[in-house]
């Protein structure tokens, strides 16, 4: 992935009217970082001279625009896969939930019209284009697709085995026999995302003697 380089002088005098850092640095960091403004703003927030969320507010301030932090984002799965991976890795650009028809989509140039141009149309719905830093959107890419892959594998091979026809009881081995050692991890994981897809604010399990049942609610 190669993150967007892109200018902000907006953002800068905004950094100069509250004096977060004196002008003769943010002059240096620009001249080191190539004339950047996204990584000036990483830069900063890994130097601890404000917090993330004080700085990516300054930033959106400056384009009218707001942020979205992925770390404490949930991700909506089937929204997520409305851009393929490809795709979300050129643009620099993730989907995140979706409201009605509108989709919530996080890049790291929501203010570019040609990429909200793009998206709409890969997507087929209305969108709403929010700011994330790329090196969020780099992870929430890795972890989303990754998972969303390492979950088709698993539902295929639960689905090839017939193991939900045969009316016998599922236990851990016959289960990692089919599916391999991650399948409890996976099938752990399968419960919580069917849970966010479904809005549930709960997951309860009611553990019995040969099974278990599962409330989402």
């Amino acid at each position: 992935m190669n993150p967007p380089k892109i200018e902000n002088p907006k953002f800068f005098e905004l950094l100069k009217r509250r004096q977060i850092i004196p002008d003769d640095f943010i002059h240096d960091l620009l001249e080191e970082l190539e004339g950047n403004a996204l990584d000036v703003l990483a830069t900063l927030i890994q130097s601890g001279v404000g917090t993330k969320r004080q700085l990516c507010q300054l930033w959106c301030d400056s384009i009218r625009i707001a942020h979205v932090d992925l770390e404490k984002s949930l991700f909506q799965s089937r929204v997520v896969r409305k851009i393929p991976e490809r795709v979300a890795r050129q643009l620099y650009a993730i989907p995140v939930y979706q409201m009605g028809e509108t989709i919530t989509v996080a890049t790291a140039t929501p203010d570019n019209p040609e990429i909200k141009k793009q998206i709409q149309q890969i997507v087929g719905n209305p969108i709403n284009l929010v700011f994330a830093l790329p090196q969020d959107i780099e992870w929430a890419i890795e972890n989303e697709y990754q998972t969303n892959a390492t979950l088709y594998e698993f539902f295929s091979k639960i689905k090839a085995s017939r193991i939900f026809e045969n009316n016998v009881i599922i236990t851990e081995k016959n289960l990692t026999e089919i599916a391999g050692k991650e399948a409890i991890n996976q099938l752990h994981v399968c419960l919580i995302l069917y849970g966010i897809t479904e809005n549930a604010s709960e997951i309860h399990i009611d553990p019995e003697v040969n099974g278990a049942k599962v409330y989402f609610i």
